[in-house]
């Protein structure tokens, strides 16, 4: 049998927890980020902060590159970026799916 462990089934307070190596909902991330009027009515956090822990820094930090491709999941209109978090080159998808680069 196979033991897994996750905090949570959507993508921004899991996205959360492996960044970060914390429950989620210790960052008010308990459910997907949406439009902000959303989040408030859930008391969650408009992105994740900055000053979280963040595994890709710590990555970093050791010497090793870091990058980000696909979704962010972890702002609302470009509070928080993945360089915030320590990612060195980011190419993200922005909107509906649409790519785009961001350092």
């Amino acid at each position: 049998a196979t033991r897994r462990r996750i905090t949570r089934t959507p993508i921004s307070p899991s996205r959360c927890a492996l960044i970060t190596g914390q429950f989620p909902a210790r960052w008010r991330i308990t459910s997907y980020l949406a439009e902000k009027s959303r989040n408030r009515g859930a008391e969650m956090a408009d992105f994740l902060d900055p000053k979280a822990p963040s595994l890709p820094r710590q990555l970093k930090n050791a010497g090793y590159r870091t990058a980000h491709f696909g979704k962010w999941h972890l702002d609302w209109k470009g509070k928080s970026n993945p360089a915030d978090h320590g990612f060195e080159e980011v190419f993200e998808f922005i909107g509906h799916s649409v790519p785009g680069a961001r350092r």
